[in-house]
């Protein structure tokens, strides 16, 4: 079930979440800015996604899980580290259509020239964000 709630202020979208258990993900609709940084960093929750349903369980290496009531984890060794300290995922998408809802599909054609190239570039601004490589895709 996805709970879809208005709010005339991001504080107050922040308050109604922070006075309940944490949710397993919260989404954000909107650019990657200020607001949306502080809502994260404001918020508790298992996951982030942004501009998208349920693409935070996509990216295989990224962690998936709740924290509180909406999930439990491994312990002992690096498990138990991780588990304890939970890794929250955080993904986003500034593509113009949503990656989730085309994912069933084959990509075939033109589809899969231009998911690629889209792919691409997001992979190339998100490495360039983090400091990994120089940007080459605009």
């Amino acid at each position: 079930m996805l709970v879809v709630r208005g709010y005339r202020r991001p504080a107050e979208a922040v308050d109604h979440i922070n006075r309940r258990p944490p949710p397993l993900v919260a989404y954000w609709y909107g650019p990657d800015d200020t607001q949306f940084r502080t809502f994260v960093r404001t918020t508790r929750s298992g996951g982030v996604a942004r501009n998208d349903f349920a693409a935070q369980m996509i990216p295989s290496a990224a962690p998936f899980g709740g924290v509180g009531r909406s999930g439990m984890g491994a312990y002992h060794g690096k498990a138990g580290f991780d588990t304890f300290s939970h890794h929250r995922s955080v993904v986003g998408s500034d593509l113009p259509f949503s990656i989730t809802g085309r994912a069933a599909m084959p990509f075939t054609g033109p589809m899969r020239l231009g998911a690629d190239l889209a792919l691409r570039r997001a992979r190339s601004r998100t490495r360039h964000r983090l400091g990994r490589t120089p940007k080459r895709l605009t």
